[in-house]
């Protein structure tokens, strides 16, 4: 289990967001070539988006982008699914048991953003309901896990729920945001918010007391610090009766 710090997986997360940008935009470039092509979307389409839906859009991309780039899709180099014989043991583990609560936490943060702009452009004018933004975060975690096993890495199911709850956080925390630009109902927008967050935090205290794979490896350390400290002063103590 690695020492790597919170704060360092975040900045290595923006780093990698940073390095998607400009991914992002030719492909989003790209994608609606296409759909003008296909006329799917036009030039009085585009003023009826405005500009606020197509920046979402395309920051939507990029948020892709990067989470494929962490979780090492794109990343990988292509031989690593020629020759990777996939491994799907993993998911017959018990969800959370012995896991990083820290991992956890990121796994949610992960995938919080891509909830957030989700409803920002479906779920808002759209009505997409939660229900079926539920299964957008489900199916995209579900794709990465899958893909991970051909790349040498274990699917978890920890990775799978955590994601999935985080979409969740996201999408009702969007939600609730744009309540509260709106007089009629900033006061649900107040509500959404503070329980979603109350929510989160409770869900993790509680599995912090099953995902306790930190404070075992934490003792482990300690184990093997008070071991090399004890071989030390043996080490001392024969060389000062010899």
């Amino acid at each position: 289990m690695s020492n790597y710090s919170m704060s360092n997986y975040i900045i290595d997360g923006i780093w990698e967001a940073k390095q998607c940008i400009l991914l992002g935009m030719i492909l989003w470039l790209l994608w609606n070539l296409i759909l003008f092509s296909l006329k799917k979307r036009s030039g009085e389409r585009l003023k009826k988006y405005g500009f606020k839906y197509l920046f979402c859009e395309l920051l939507l991309v990029i948020y892709l982008c990067t989470i494929l780039t962490i979780t090492g899709i794109i990343r990988t180099d292509i031989s690593t699914y020629v020759y990777s014989v996939p491994n799907m043991t993993s998911l017959l583990n018990i969800p959370f048991k012995g896991a990083s609560i820290k991992m956890v936490i990121l796994n949610y943060l992960l995938f919080a953003p891509y909830g957030f702009l989700i409803f920002i452009l479906y779920g808002h004018k759209k009505k997409l309901s939660w229900k079926k933004a539920i299964l957008i975060g489900f199916f995209t975690s579900l794709f990465i896990e899958i893909f991970q096993a051909f790349t040498g890495r274990l699917p978890e199911v920890d990775d799978l729920i955590a994601n999935t709850a985080g979409f969740l956080v996201g999408y009702l925390t969007a939600q609730g945001f744009l309540e509260l630009f709106d007089k009629k109902t900033y006061k649900y927008g107040i509500i959404r918010i503070l329980s979603t967050v109350i929510l989160f935090c409770i869900s993790i205290f509680a599995l912090s007391f099953w995902a306790n794979g930190d404070a075992l490896q934490a003792g482990k350390v300690e184990n093997c610090a008070k071991k090399c400290d004890k071989r030390k002063d043996q080490a001392v103590s024969i060389s000062l009766l010899e």
